[in-house]
């Protein structure tokens, strides 16, 4: 029996060359289909393509109107500390560590960045709710909540604001919530009645403004 691994011809080279630009051309093909068929399942007022380079300039509408924003690409860096003796000992585990390290980096870090300009973003449009120690955190989260815009789909379906807590206010918030739930559930689902007549409203407006076939 031998072992010896077959040998393969090679093919000439214009089927090589052919082959490649049919597999490129094929490619094309597949992309142009999946990017035609989107629309199919994405209305055409919710598909809004970005198009920017390495800055960028947009609108923000605030509570004093609109005001111009800019922003460019920052370069980050990530710091991983690898141990030398497992670099010269060939230890192949090193890579994969420090993918995951920098992942886990640059996850902490996004999200420290995301929240910060949501915080920021929140208090300029008013969407923000100071509360003192000695208030309470379930008529301050009751109060956010029912100060902040609640949307619906082209389905019907209702979506409550998102609210942002603190680690420190959200102790709080749940050790107050023990003792009060009954009374919170009761005091929502007020909120929710009165939110969802008005976010029915806009979304039937949106849905005239473009015209879309949902």
């Amino acid at each position: 029996m031998s072992l010896a691994t077959p040998r393969k011809d090679k093919l000439p080279f214009a089927e090589v060359k052919a082959s490649s630009a049919f597999m490129a051309e094929a490619q094309r093909l597949l992309v142009r289909e999946i990017v035609s068929r989107s629309g199919e399942f994405i209305s055409e007022s919710n598909h809004q393509t970005f198009y920017h380079g390495r800055d960028w300039t947009y609108q923000r509408e605030g509570r004093e109107g609109f005001t111009t924003q800019t922003g460019h690409l920052q370069l980050h860096r990530q710091q991983i500390t690898i141990s030398v003796d497992r670099i010269l000992a060939n230890d192949m585990w090193v890579l994969p560590e420090l993918i995951l390290g920098f992942g886990e980096q640059t996850a902490t870090s996004m999200t420290k960045k995301v929240e910060s300009e949501l915080t920021k973003v929140a208090e300029e449009v008013g969407n923000s709710t100071a509360v003192p120690q000695d208030r309470s955190m379930v008529d301050a989260f009751l109060e956010a909540i029912d100060k902040a815009y609640w949307s619906m789909d082209s389905k019907g379906r209702l979506y409550a604001p998102r609210i942002m807590l603190d680690e420190k206010s959200q102790r709080r918030f749940h050790t107050e919530l023990a003792t009060r739930r009954e009374e919170f559930d009761r005091r929502l689902e007020e909120i929710r009645a009165r939110k969802e007549p008005l976010a029915r409203q806009a979304e039937e407006e949106r849905l005239r403004k473009y015209d879309a076939d949902e």
